[in-house]
């Protein structure tokens, strides 16, 4: 199937549908929740104070629930077993996170295999289609490297706390085994969204 596939793009609609739902239902909670503090006896409202409510974190681990058009089935590392998937069936993927731009955002992709330094170094992520302000690239435990990415908050941020994150690969690697003829980005095994105080 190819993102050409009517059934793929009546199952890409249906999705995004389903999320602006969701999206409105967050939106709905959060105006339930503000009320409901203003509602609290002034003693009581410091505990529940929006500043106070701790920082959200979102994993999306890349395993066998996970799908996306970008990437292959599930593997398992040789020598461990580490769960991770391919990307390079496309040269990016999109995907949401239940997190808002309000605070400065650290994006955390731990990737467990890659075949060509070149093609790590080319892989990018943006938030809502704004550039990382930083990036770095550093060993992680478990014998995998983290690419980070470090995203300013939007001074006019949407109150939906909804992000979208794009992951793009500027080079990829094209096997030329007689068994293995795909086009191999990074293997990731998670990406770890966080806000930042």
């Amino acid at each position: 199937m190819t993102s050409d596939d009517p059934e793929i793009r009546k199952l890409s609609k249906r999705v995004s549908a389903l999320e602006d739902a969701l999206a409105d239902i967050l939106m709905k909670l959060t105006a339930i929740e503000e009320k409901g503090v203003a509602a609290l006896p002034s003693g009581n409202r410091g505990a529940l104070a929006p500043s106070q409510h701790p920082l959200k974190t979102e994993t999306i681990m890349v395993g066998a629930k996970f799908v996306n058009a970008a990437f292959y089935t599930l593997e398992k590392r040789g020598e461990d077993g580490l769960p991770f998937r391919w990307m390079g069936r496309a040269s990016t993927a999109d995907m949401r996170v239940k997190i808002g731009r309000d605070k400065a955002l650290s994006v955390e992709v731990y990737v467990a295999v890659h075949v060509e330094a070149a093609v790590l170094e080319s892989f990018t992520v943006s938030c809502d289609g704004d550039r990382a302000l930083l990036t770095d690239t550093t060993p992680a435990a478990g014998n995998m490297v983290v690419k980070r990415f470090r995203f300013a908050p939007l001074p006019k941020a949407p109150r939906l706390p909804v992000t979208t994150l794009e992951l793009s690969l500027g080079k990829v690697t094209k096997m030329n085994k007689e068994e293995d003829r795909r086009i191999l980005g990074v293997g990731i095994h998670k990406i770890v969204v966080s806000e930042i105080a």
